[in-house]
């Protein structure tokens, strides 16, 4: 929706938007809104698609749906009633609740669980420090303290809001769903999407132990030994939410084989592809930059914030960061 430029850009940004907007209208002439939605449609995917079962998801558009008119009678009202008044308080104060109705929205789309316990124990802790940014609002005596200290309560506040609309349905590597007890009723609903997550991670480190090994075969073990490492956490989560899923124990026992056979398969591969394209090294550099940077997106994308937001500022998860930074170092120089 774009709410947060009505009121919130900078003056230097709104004159850059305004001369670059200009220039696009005397290009394009009149936006045409209904060529808009259809551009919207044609281009959506289905990878965007929240993973629901059929039934959660015609309830979730329905819930979707059941909050629309409320977006619209107040985008009226701001239309309406509140720009031709000039109002920055009033078209300010519309704005966040059209945000906030905004954000409901999107947690209809989703159907999302309540908040993990983790999760409210860290909002707990930063309500605790927002009231000590809030006491210190009132202690100060000079416009760069005010500014300083809004700014403070700002970004706490911020990151409160972002815990509450973090997803617990969103996959994370180290959050296993809990084993049901013997009397629950299990429906059977396998978690394909976790399944082809898992096994595809398998593949691409597979086919990054294959290809360093070719390169090196010091970087091979290397890449080995910490493959085994981080699959036996990932195998045990993966097991863990398997089980929550289905009480079958082929079933269990199949599905949780494929990654490390994938995993298997595809370091041979990886193998056998880093000796055919050695003669091509602009070939085989592209696939060992692929690998890279897949594992590094991973990295830097999910573990290490799913770590932070987990541990917090925890030293002692610090401290083993950098552990495992000196032990890859150590043992690269090892197997040399």
């Amino acid at each position: 929706f774009g709410l947060e430029q009505i009121t919130e850009g900078g003056d230097d940004d709104d004159d850059e938007e305004e001369d670059d907007k200009k220039k696009d209208d005397d290009k394009m002439g009149p936006k045409d809104s209904q060529g808009s939605l259809a551009r919207i449609e044609s281009e959506g995917s289905a990878f965007l698609d929240p993973l629901l079962p059929a039934e959660d998801l015609q309830a979730a558009l329905k819930s979707f749906q059941s909050e629309v008119p409320g977006l619209q009678s107040q985008v009226l009202r701001l239309q309406k009633e509140c720009l031709p008044t000039g109002s920055r308080e009033n078209i300010d104060e519309l704005v966040h609740e059209l945000m906030y109705k905004v954000d409901r929205a999107k947690r209809q789309l989703a159907l999302p669980e309540p908040l993990e316990e983790a999760n409210l124990k860290r909002m707990k802790f930063h309500v605790e420090e927002l009231k000590q940014n809030a006491d210190n609002l009132g202690v100060q005596s000079t416009m760069v303290g005010a500014k300083k200290a809004i700014k403070l309560f700002e970004g706490t506040l911020n990151h409160i809001h972002k815990h509450n609309e973090r997803r617990s349905q969103v996959f994370r590597r180290w959050h296993p769903k809990s084993k049901p007890r013997k009397g629950d009723e299990l429906p059977e609903r396998i978690p394909w999407a976790l399944t082809f997550a898992v096994t595809t991670d398998a593949a691409v480190d597979g086919l990054l132990v294959g290809l360093a090994y070719t390169a090196s075969p010091g970087a091979g073990w290397c890449m080995s030994i910490a493959t085994c490492i981080e699959m036996c956490f990932l195998g045990l989560s993966f097991s863990a939410s398997l089980q929550h899923a289905t009480r079958y124990c082929f079933k269990h026992a199949t599905l949780s084989i494929v990654p490390p056979l994938t995993l298997a398969l595809f370091g041979c591969f990886g193998h056998f592809l880093g000796s055919m394209l050695e003669q091509n090294p602009g070939f085989f550099i592209g696939f060992i930059a692929f690998s890279i940077v897949a594992l590094l997106f991973l990295v830097t994308q999910e573990l290490l914030m799913e770590a932070r937001d987990m541990g917090g500022d925890s030293l002692f998860v610090n401290i083993l960061f950098f552990i495992g930074l000196l032990s890859g170092i150590l043992l690269e120089k090892v197997l040399g």
